[in-house]
């Protein structure tokens, strides 16, 4: 669809509820500032000055989330019309909402800031749905994208131009069979950066932190490319993945044989698809990943 600018293409909204932080630490629980970014698509519309915009930036600010207090809340619009129209079929507003929040450290919630990221994801589609309710036209919600600003990076060491930028693993798209590559580190929260969020489990998956149900896969046998796909149902399932600190290396270890692998890249092409590696290759890329909290 073609973007067509309305007289404020970028909306911005931002709320500070009244209630105020005690200063004092010795009756008051521990809370600390943690920002998160949601990312999501709404089709039905590519009005961002309409009731709709509004209403889903107003439903965003005055959740209630368990362990936190939303301090703040930006969000930005833009939308994308497919006719000359502000209402049709394939139009679509584009939101980013960046939430500041005070979050409970002494909640005995488990894995609180998780949790909190979760609540978020799983009530924004609620919240759209109650918008279309109220101005009465057909909206359709898409996956909510969630990033932290406490989330990792996996980066590389090796330079890849003359420029001193960190190079990071990324996925291409958060679809089956995508592939991996190196790509410049986003240390915004943006959906670039979403794409590079990491996180090994106790189950041996290396999870995307941002839309946790994908993982970094291999198939086994003889192909050594990487791709992505769903991490419950997964018909790969003949290899784990961990991240060596003492070797700076991300390794994949065969479920069926226990043969180990290293994930690393061409060194002279440098943006081609991630690919194993056996270990005794001469292959510095994989020895060259460090994980960055940015």
């Amino acid at each position: 669809p073609t973007a067509h600018p309305t007289p404020s293409p970028s909306v911005s909204h931002s709320s500070s509820p009244s209630t105020n932080l005690s200063l004092s630490p010795s009756s008051e629980p521990s809370m600390m500032p943690f920002t998160v970014v949601l990312s999501l698509d709404v089709a039905g519309t590519c009005d961002c000055n309409s009731d709709v915009a509004s209403g889903i930036s107003d439903g965003i600010t005055d959740s209630q989330v368990s362990g936190a207090d939303i301090i703040s809340v930006q969000t930005t619009c833009v939308g994308k019309c497919a006719g000359d129209v502000t209402r049709g079929a394939g139009d679509l507003l584009e939101f980013s909402f960046e939430l500041a929040l005070r979050i409970d450290e002494s909640s005995q919630i488990p894995n609180l800031r998780d949790a909190v990221i979760t609540e978020l994801a799983e009530s924004t589609p609620d919240i759209v749905d109650q918008v279309a309710e109220d101005v009465g036209i057909e909206l359709v919600a898409g996956p909510v994208i969630v990033a932290s600003d406490d989330d990792m990076n996996i980066s590389s060491t090796l330079p890849f131009d003359s420029t001193p930028r960190n190079f990071c693993v990324q996925v291409m798209n958060f679809k089956v069979n995508s592939v991996f590559k190196m790509r410049p580190c986003a240390n915004e929260t943006s959906n670039q950066r979403q794409k590079q969020l990491w996180s090994f489990d106790s189950t041996g998956k290396m999870r995307n932190k941002a839309r946790p149900e994908w993982c970094m896969t291999w198939a086994g046998g003889k192909r050594k490319d990487l791709r992505l796909d769903l991490c419950e149902n997964s018909t790969r399932k003949s290899s784990t993945f961990s991240y060596d600190e003492s070797q700076s290396a991300i390794v994949v270890t065969n479920t069926e044989n226990n043969k180990r692998f290293l994930v690393g890249f061409n060194t002279i092409t440098k943006y081609e698809m991630l690919r194993l590696y056996g270990v005794n290759t001469q292959n510095q890329s994989v020895k060259s990943f460090t994980q960055l909290l940015s």
